[in-house]
């Protein structure tokens, strides 16, 4: 649609040049800006702005924005030590979860498959290590059991809905 200039060119009583290839838009883009309308048929450019601006001008591509300074907007580092995340089960709580067999395992009745030894956190969340030697990850587990120094349960909830700590 807008051809290509060999050599000069004139547009609005002003000489254009450009290298060989060079589109007509992209220069008329460079010379009068993305306001500009081009129409074909006459070959006249109206300009959104005056020809006595446009006047003694050389033709350039437009200024590329200025980057700001990073040093001037410098933000501070977090110089806090990053704090300890506490684990949310506590060794002795009781887990229930779905094995690989996709049966229900751990609870109360299952106390050797259930109860919790550690718990460490990983790089996809926490890792619970029961005393059976199982580790399960914590999307694993849907259900916890907290124990009193008894043995006792003394709650129990859906990690669904309350998550692991009970607290969700």
């Amino acid at each position: 649609m807008y051809g290509e200039i060999s050599g000069e060119k004139t547009i609005n009583n002003k000489k254009i040049s450009g290298p060989s290839g060079t589109t007509a838009l992209a220069l008329i883009l460079a010379e009068f800006g993305e306001g500009s309308l081009l129409n074909d048929a006459d070959g006249l450019v109206q300009a959104t702005r005056s020809q006595e601006d446009l006047a003694g001008q050389p033709l350039r591509p437009p200024a590329p924005p200025e980057k700001a300074s990073t040093k001037s907007h410098a933000i501070p580092l977090n110089t806090e030590p990053r704090k300890q995340l506490t684990p949310p089960l506590k060794p002795g709580w009781l887990v229930a979860y779905y094995d690989r067999t996709k049966q229900l395992r751990g609870g109360p009745s299952e106390r050797d498959h259930s109860t919790v030894k550690t718990v460490k956190l990983g790089q996809n969340g926490w890792l619970v290590h029961l005393t059976d030697g199982t580790q399960l990850p914590e999307r694993a587990i849907v259900s916890v059991g907290k124990v009193n120094q008894e043995g006792k349960v003394i709650a129990f909830w859906s990690t669904r809905y309350h998550g692991l700590d009970g607290e969700k």
